[in-house]
């Protein structure tokens, strides 16, 4: 093999490869270096992971996948030479990752492979788009994690009804009217507890509902005819009230006795257990923050309702205020970009992005520190002034600069522009002082550096 090939090797993840020393992991193939990101999937939501492993030198061609030392195959006519990355999807709460879900060749849409069994994948021509890429992990999920859709809007008392992702799977509901609230309860037949990668309510996804492992029951409690609380039987205990301002979302909640509205949080963005305080009350609103390497060293920390919509009133950092961050928009989330993953130090917040919910479609502003240890925020205009989003190289230049503001290289040492300075005027020298070449660099010897400095300035 030679030394401009590589392999991938699919059980690689971030606990399990090396740290360049800037924040990244990577990990050797052939002398060559793959390079390992990770992004949550879909965006807010996060029931999925996708882990990217691409070839730091672009020269370096892919030549296999592997799981290990088990070579994968079903790629034979895939042409991997030409892919400037594989991606590998898993569920969320698959923290071993050990049970890939879905491979992906580049970025290209159709270009995604399943594996039921054994080492050999197979091609699936009909995944060209979000949403089928979204119903094949959930029914790939369905396959290899035994994690199941429930139908929040199924009634019934002691009936079954099919899971809706894989078709197969039978889940029971049943009535309960005793002392209280009457609910509907749900669970999954022959697997007791069991794991659910997401809800349903007929055709319709709710936001702001996550995966959970380990329920016995689902308790889908009523008001009329609207759902208005789920109660996920687990330990511990979670809790979903539905989103007074808008009945198509959800929020998780830590006391189910508390009706909430859209809600509006001071974030911390120092914190990343998710925890806000909801108006006067005891209850809290539990704030989804997902972390991820989104490679070059940088880290992305997103606070959301998993698509519920919520207000800001202040952004901080610790105790900290970060003035100059506002906005009166109803948000789908708050990203803070840090250099490296250490995000108690407000030093290396880079970047901050809110995305906004508009009429029909999603904008974005960003807030940066223009020189280093600036106290307000101004809005980072990087990207032309518009409202869409930075995403890959874009994103990367931006926190490049961001990056040479507030931690700029040291400047070269002594010996290295001495180096530098011979090299860059090797043929002035010959030219236009050979006859004196020796005196100079004896002169240059005895002076010391002050004197190189200086010619190197005459240049």
């Amino acid at each position: 093999m030679s030394k401009k090939e590589v392999t991938i090797d699919i059980t690689k993840r971030p606990e399990n490869t090396q740290n360049d020393g800037k924040g990244g992991y990577y990990y050797e193939s052939n002398s060559g270096r793959v390079n390992l990101t990770e992004e949550w999937y879909p965006d807010l939501e996060g029931t999925y992971i996708k882990l990217t492993h691409t070839p730091k030198n672009p020269k370096e061609k892919i030549t296999g996948i592997f799981y290990s030392r088990s070579k994968q195959n079903g790629f034979e006519q895939a042409n991997l030479s030409s892919c400037e990355s594989i991606s590998v999807f898993y569920w969320s709460l698959d923290s071993t990752r050990t049970k890939p879900l879905l491979i992906q060749l580049g970025e290209r849409d159709n270009e995604y492979y399943t594996n039921n069994r054994g080492n050999t994948w197979t091609k699936n021509g009909d995944i060209n788009d979000a949403n089928t890429l979204r119903q094949k992990l959930d029914e790939q999920n369905c396959l290899k994690n035994g994690a199941h859709l429930i139908d929040i809007g199924q009634k019934g008392s002691g009936r079954n009804y099919n899971c809706p992702s894989c078709s197969q799977q039978k889940l029971r509901v049943y009535y309960s009217s005793g002392p209280g609230t009457p609910y509907y309860g749900h669970h999954i037949r022959n697997s007791f507890p069991g794991s659910l990668s997401g809800f349903k309510n007929g055709s319709s996804w709710p936001s702001g509902l996550p995966s959970v492992q380990n329920v016995k029951f689902i308790f889908v409690y009523w008001n009329r005819s609207v759902p208005s609380l789920i109660v996920a039987q687990s330990r511990p205990e979670r809790y979903f009230r539905i989103n007074a301002g808008n009945l198509k979302s959800w929020i998780e909640v830590s006391d189910k006795s508390t009706d909430v509205a859209t809600p509006t949080l001071a974030l911390d963005l120092s914190k990343t257990d998710g925890k806000y305080p909801y108006r006067n009350t005891n209850a809290k609103i539990i704030v989804a923050v997902l972390l991820s390497h989104i490679g070059g060293g940088y880290y992305r920390l997103q606070y959301s309702l998993r698509g519920s919509l919520f207000n800001v009133k202040s952004v901080s950092h610790n105790d900290t205020q970060l003035s100059g961050i506002d906005s009166t928009d109803l948000l789908l989330s708050v990203s803070a970009y840090y250099l490296g993953d250490s995000p108690e130090s407000l030093d290396r917040l880079l970047l901050v992005e809110l995305s906004i919910n508009a009429t029909h479609h999603t904008t974005y502003k960003y807030f940066h520190r223009e020189t280093k240890g600036a106290k307000v925020w101004s809005k980072y205009l990087g990207s032309g002034g518009g409202t869409t989003r930075l995403q890959g190289n874009a994103l990367k230049r931006a926190l490049d600069e961001l990056k040479n503001i507030h931690f700029p290289d040291p400047p070269p040492s002594i010996g290295k522009q001495i180096a530098d300075f011979f090299q860059k005027t090797e043929g002035i020298i010959t030219a236009s002082v050979t006859p004196g070449i020796g005196g100079l660099i004896g002169l240059g010897i005895w002076k010391g550096p002050a004197l190189i400095a200086r010619l190197i300035a005459r240049l």
